[in-house]
């Protein structure tokens, strides 16, 4: 197998191109060509920045397939209740105590449409009988519904892009005659503060300031539970939703809206347009083939549905962010608005980690300063707390079991990563305050890294250690902690999170003129101690250790150990833990479980299930070891996993397809986006874990196109051609070798 690398450090991109220049460079058979400009032949359509990705991402359904099922703009949540109606989630300290769902509020219901004819007939939009179907696009859903006998209705509800507001749209596309047009809404943990006039209604709690005003367009006859019009044919009547930390943000927010003819519409879907146009994307050139290793059956992945599966998850990421500017501790990511409303050590982490590979890296910034402002070293130096929520609060100060629980040790990875993409060094030399107190963020940044096995390596062996409950993130994995009464126990996935900061530390130490060798010792210790010490030579695969047996775990046959791949270079410790992932009785599945198929103890949260938010790191250990088209398969069928817009937080690893057996309450884990933003180094434009961007054409995956990967602030674009040289652009232009 003959590959091309191409290394580039940031010093050798940061020359002016020259606006004719074309470089050709030839290596083992296989070049790298910069083009001044793209051909009309070098990317699909649906990779060009000004393709309409709202109508590419349509997803249609006869009715909503899963219950639970939101949009969001990051400041409010639209969440469905049943067909059309909705539930109006927004951010807010309901819970002293910090938890899950303390800081979101179900504030108000608005229910479907009910419609009643000149005869007085009636009409349900729920459940009156009719032909109904639902379309969900990034930035907006629409309900349909024929009534038999009656009016044909579409009822449109979108969250307003960079605005706190929503808009909920009826539309009589057919009607006889007049319809009475009823929208029954009831606060929940908001009510009406006011009497309501023919226009508007304000609701709030005597709580918080916060207020949602509602406004209705034309003006209707508001009831104390319902708003109703008289509409024709061709009518539309709308109700904007705007929430404000005070009824006066909340008014100012409606002017903008009422100041647009459509509501601000056209605008909201041009701007998520925009940004689709901006993230990462990655498409074969043919579509992917593969084998369900425990069934035989042969399954197949267009270039179409992957990129669309992408651009789903891309959605995601920036659905689960919380920007209201009335609670102290945002913008951050969050992980899911019905069920985790905070910002967690993984989850959280990679979501920022992902948005920085976007027009929206404004985010991950905010989300990674307020991080730094009331997680990291709250408890000392070398601490960093489980989660942190918009109000300010994190998990240290819980009344759960959490309150003692640690971050995983990603804090250098996060700030490395985010610098490497956007190539923003200033946010080093922020003063967040808050546990940073008078230090910078990278000075903040030094003394956790300096002080973390003080807090999770308790034995002081160079591994970290999980010591209480839920740390590493694996809630109940197969270990001598959860098994063994809460053994210290030292996990895999923690140990290369840990190698990955490390990395981290010497390219920043470099960038900042300042000596790597500390952080590169530690690395090197760190590495050798998982070699050594998590090695089991009988059974020829890495395993957990139990702490205070000093034995490994060889019962917990867990797919993190595969994480440990990426700086793994002895050729028969590889192969012997590829024999496993490849034997359909462990691993080869419909998708890889976290534990082993013929473990005695399959079956649980992380004792079982795929979660396709972790097979980016599995994906990119295979790459580097030799397994890319493995790499680039596993990693397309765990982006492949989800439902439309709905991203699972798991699925049953042995059916397929997975997206018809999602688990749980999640209906968008912005996580998975880190799935979409390890692609394209999976595809040949590497830059993970302190890497300088290295392009590796690898004809193994075949051809493929990647689209704005992120370094250092520029966008760059490849062609990878087997047998032909490897096009490349950086923001469009000639790329000079």
């Amino acid at each position: 197998m003959h590959k091309f690398c191409c290394w580039l450090n940031a010093e050798s991109v940061r020359h002016r191109i020259l606006p004719f220049a074309v470089v050709v460079i030839m290596s083992m058979g296989f070049p790298v060509v910069a083009k001044t400009q793209k051909s009309a032949d070098s990317l699909p359509v649906y990779l060009s920045p000004n393709f309409n990705y709202s109508e590419f991402m349509r997803f249609d359904a006869p009715k909503p397939p899963m219950d639970l099922i939101y949009q969001s703009n990051g400041f409010l949540a639209l969440r469905e209740n049943g067909f059309g109606g909705q539930i109006v989630i927004i951010p807010a300290p309901v819970d002293n105590a910090p938890h899950n769902t303390s800081d979101r509020l179900k504030a108000m219901e608005i229910g479907a449409p009910a419609f009643v004819d000149a005869m007085n007939r009636a009409y349900n939009f729920a459940d009156s009988s009719a032909e109904r179907h639902v379309a969900y696009f990034p930035d907006r859903t629409e309900y349909q519904a024929a009534f038999e006998g009656g009016p044909k209705v579409v009822f449109t509800v979108y969250p307003v892009y960079g605005e706190p507001a929503a808009v909920l749209q009826v539309h009589i596309k057919q009607a006889d005659g007049p319809l009475q047009v009823r929208l029954y809404i009831r606060g929940t943990g908001f009510q009406a503060l006011t009497e309501q006039s023919d226009s508007e209604a304000l609701y709030g709690s005597p709580r918080w300031p916060y207020r949602l005003l509602l406004q209705e367009l034309p003006g209707a006859n508001v009831q104390e539970d319902s708003i109703q019009w008289m509409l024709k044919q061709g009518a539309k009547a709308s109700i904007i939703v705007t929430l404000g930390g005070t009824e006066s943000e909340a008014r100012m927010t409606l002017q903008k809206i009422n100041a647009s003819e459509d509501l601000l519409k056209q605008a909201t879907n041009k701007a998520w347009n925009n940004y689709l146009a901006s993230v990462p994307l990655v498409a074969p050139d043919e579509t992917l083939h593969f084998k369900i290793g425990a069934s035989g059956a042969e399954e197949e992945i267009t270039p179409e549905d992957l990129v669309r599966s992408e651009l789903w998850s891309w959605r995601g990421v920036l659905s689960t962010t919380c920007q209201v500017k009335y609670l102290k501790g945002t913008p951050i990511t969050i992980a899911d608005w019905n069920t985790f409303m905070g910002m967690w050590g993984n989850d959280g982490i990679a979501e920022a980690i992902a948005l920085s590979a976007t027009t929206r890296k404004d985010l991950a910034r905010g989300a990674i300063l307020n991080w730094f402002r009331y997680s990291v070293n709250a408890h000392g130096d070398g601490s960093a707390a489980w989660t942190i929520f918009p109000s300010g609060k994190s998990t240290y100060e819980s009344d759960h079991p959490e309150h003692e629980t640690e971050s995983v040790p990603l804090q250098a990875a996060l700030v490395g990563t985010y610098v490497r993409l956007t190539g923003d060094t200033s946010i080093l030399d922020e003063k967040p305050e808050g546990a940073t107190g008078k230090r910078t963020l990278w000075q903040s940044l030094v003394a956790y890294q300096s002080n973390l096995r003080k807090v999770r390596d308790t034995n002081q062996d160079h591994l970290i250690d999980w010591l209480h409950i839920y740390e590493t993130g694996w809630d109940d994995k197969n270990s001598p902690f959860v098994d063994n009464n809460k053994a210290p126990t030292s996990v895999l996935n923690e140990q290369v999170f840990n190698l990955w900061s490390l990395q981290e530390m010497v390219y920043l130490s470099r960038i900042r003129g300042e000596d790597p060798s500390p952080w590169q010792e530690e690395f090197d210790a760190a590495r050798e101690a998982v070699r050594t010490k998590l090695w089991d030579a009988e059974t020829q695969r890495y395993w957990d250790l139990d702490i205070s047996t000093g034995k490994l775990w060889t019962q917990g046959e867990n797919l993190d150990a595969y994480y440990f791949l990426f700086y793994d270079s002895d050729p028969n410790r590889i192969a012997a833990m590829m024999d496993r992932l490849n034997d359909p009785r462990k691993f080869n599945g419909a998708l890889l479980p976290t534990l082993a198929f013929d473990s005695a103890k399959w079956g649980g949260y992380w004792r079982g299930p795929a979660w396709p938010r972790e097979f980016w790191q599995v994906a990119l250990a295979l790459n580097r070891v030799g397994f890319p088209k493995d790499a680039f398969t596993w990693l397309a069928r765990a982006i492949q996993s989800n439902l439309g817009p709905i991203l699972p937080e798991n699925v049953d690893p042995k059916l397929y397809p997975s997206r018809d057996h999602i688990n749980g309450g999640v209906r968008i884990m912005g996580y998975d986006a880190l799935d979409c933003a390890a692609f394209a180094d999976i595809a040949g434009l590497r830059i993970w874990a302190g890497d300088d961007l290295t392009v590796v054409a690898d004809p193994t995956i075949g051809k493929v196109y990647v689209r704005s990967q992120k370094w250092m602030g520029d966008s760059y674009d490849a062609l990878f051609r087997p047998g032909k040289p490897t096009l490349l652009w950086r923001n469009g232009q000639a790329f000079n070798l």
